[in-house]
């Protein structure tokens, strides 16, 4: 009854969400040689985002039986139309982990160029040869306890660990409300892995990291003088990862082409 009430509203009255899914419906509709979707999630809530990629997937020929096109009736035993299957379907998107899951093919470009390309483990193997590295450490006792502990860290790890700034829009510091964790720092690296020189391998990051983790717990006695303890987590390079590092050197060869062009004038 939603549905039916639905169809009988012009677009302009739909909600976003509504909206969204009418647009892919008309796209999808007239199995059409290549089609192209841009942010097609956007105002999606998640149960209508698998849907969707889940429909893509069938058009594309990759997630089960084709959904039928055919103009014939139910008892007609003609096969289906060729174009059941869609050739081809051009995706932008913002959300890394969908594109990851979903996509063949991914191109990243970076102020309207093209900064790499490949399928997502092309490009894991290719720019994500690191591991993403992240510390919490416990609630410093005193001033620059932070910077202290980074410092250690940093050099337990070694050449292969490079100390990342805090992602923007979020603190360094936690406040959850647990007394103890209030405003303790959170310290990331990333971490060449062994197809890097230098890298180092799974092992040896989690010996070093135990090693000063250890280090830095009994070091930093957090409220009412019990020992505060750092806590670690690892995790591979996700194509989140690359497309965060591929923009990041990307902005910085630009900022270091716009100084050369100041320095000639």
């Amino acid at each position: 009854a939603a549905a039916r009430a639905a169809a009988l509203q012009p677009l302009s009255e739909l909600s976003g969400g509504t909206a969204r899914r009418v647009a892919a419906a008309a796209a999808l509709v007239g199995a059409p040689r290549l089609l192209v979707l841009d942010e097609a999630t956007a105002g999606l809530d998640s149960g209508a985002r698998a849907l969707l990629w889940r429909l893509l997937r069938r058009r594309l020929g990759g997630g089960g039986p084709p959904l039928a096109a055919s103009a014939s009736s139910p008892s007609s035993s003609s096969p289906s139309p060729s174009f059941s299957l869609l050739p081809a379907a051009l995706v932008s998107s913002h959300r890394l982990a969908e594109v990851e899951a979903a996509c063949d093919s991914v191109v990243i470009l970076v102020a309207g160029r093209v900064a790499a390309r490949g399928s997502p483990q092309e490009l894991r193997e290719a720019l994500g040869g690191f591991y993403s590295v992240s510390v919490r450490l416990p609630k410093p006792s005193g001033s620059g306890g932070g910077d202290a502990a980074a410092s250690a860290l940093s050099a337990a790890l070694g050449p292969a660990a490079v100390l990342l700034p805090p992602p923007q829009g979020h603190p360094a510091s936690s406040k959850d409300g647990d007394e103890e964790e209030e405003e303790s720092p959170l310290l990331r690296f990333r971490v060449a892995a062994p197809a890097t020189s230098g890298g180092l391998d799974l092992a040896s990051l989690l010996e070093r990291l135990e090693a000063a983790t250890a280090s830095c717990s009994s070091s930093s006695p957090s409220a009412g003088g019990r020992r505060g303890g750092a806590r670690y987590s690892v995790s591979q390079a996700s194509l989140e990862d690359v497309f965060v590092d591929v923009t990041e050197r990307e902005a910085e060869r630009e900022r270091r082409g716009e100084g050369r062009r100041e320095q000639r004038r």
